[in-house]
């Protein structure tokens, strides 16, 4: 595990997301949207049948906070 995971980010390892960014075909980009987009969905889900909808703000935020998570994961 990273000893500096949710610390602010390196500039070498912003320097590994942007090529491994640059690497990724459309295809592989938009794979990583959809998973996001479903993940979050399924979460939202579970929250509108608990009675605790999230707003269309939250749920965007949490869409983009997940994409960037992935990147980080694959990039290293």
């Amino acid at each position: 595990m990273n000893e500096n995971a949710g610390a602010m980010p390196t500039p070498a390892h912003e320097e590994l997301v942007r090529r491994y960014i640059e690497s990724l075909s459309s295809d592989d980009i938009e794979a990583i949207m959809k998973q996001a987009e479903l993940r979050v969905q399924h979460m939202a889900h579970g929250l509108f049948l608990a009675g605790k909808p999230l707003n269309h703000d939250a749920e965007s935020s949490l869409v983009a906070k997940a994409i960037v998570r992935e990147l980080n994961r694959r990039a290293g």
